[in-house]
Parts: C-alpha cells; structure tokens; sequence
C-alpha cells in the first residue's frame, strides 16, 4: 500500500459514469433530445513500456472489458498519443531509454492534469515512489503486478 491507498484492484471507469447512468433528472444527456439514443464512450486506457510483453500483457488483460486500450514504448510517444487521443487512464513504465518515466508524469500532468497515471516499475524505492505521488501519479506498482487484480 502506497501513501495510505486501501489495497485491492483499481477500477478503471469512464470520468462521467454517474452522468451517463441516468437521463437529464440525473445529470446525464436526454436521450429523447438526441433521437432516443444516447452515445457512450469507452474508457481509454495507455500503457506506456518500453517491454513489449508488458504493453502486451495489459492490452490482453483489458480486451474483453469495454476499455479502449492503446500501447506505446516511451515517453515521447506517450505525449504525442495523449495530444491526438486523449486518456482517461495512463499506466507509465517509471525507466524507459529516452525520456524517463517521471520527466513523462511531469510533461503529462502539466498539460493534462485530470488524466489518472500510474507508475509502473521493477526497480522501485520508496523515494522514488514518494517523487511520483508528489507529482501527482494516482498509484505506483512494481513489476510483476497482478494485471487481473487491476481490473
């Protein structure tokens, strides 16, 4: 457990649940005013490894959930995905070749600052650990992490 969060999984869901559950007498859209239907989004998931069987461990974990997920190998690539197609949810390799994974939370949330990030790492220290969370990071696990438990 990390900074006083409960442990048990995360659970991924859209930033506007509670407004898309109901109509207009819960905050959510009329469905009569679009035409009887009403669209709702998927939830857009990130992960961001420079380990191909990581991006590809996550993205198999998630498929069969209604979450778009998406997977790139640094931080470069993170940023330049996030301006094209916003996220709700980043998982963030913490050591990547180029632009490290702090530098990234740090670009991440300065431009974004509502998107969830979690670090990720097999090399992790409570310092570092701590840095992330001050920056603003929702969580941080170390590799191997149960990807079933996330979801």
């Amino acid at each position: 457990m990390i900074a006083g969060r409960p442990p048990g999984p995360i659970k991924l869901r859209a930033p506007n649940d509670d407004k898309q559950k109901g109509g207009a007498e819960h905050g959510g859209v009329d469905a009569d005013a679009l035409g009887g239907e009403t669209m709702v989004s998927q939830p857009r998931v990130l992960v961001v490894d420079d380990e191909e069987s990581v991006r590809d461990a996550f993205a198999d974990a998630l498929e069969d959930l209604p979450y778009k997920v998406e997977t790139v190998s640094g931080g470069e690539e993170a940023l330049a995905k996030v301006k094209s197609s916003p996220a709700d949810l980043i998982f963030l390799d913490l050591k990547m070749p180029g632009m490290n994974g702090l530098e990234t939370l740090r670009k991440i949330k300065e431009r974004y600052p509502l998107i969830q990030v979690v670090m990720l790492t097999a090399h992790g220290t409570i310092e570092t650990a701590v840095e992330g969370l001050k920056m603003g990071a929702f969580d941080y696990l170390l590799k191997p992490c149960e990807i079933d438990r996330l979801v």
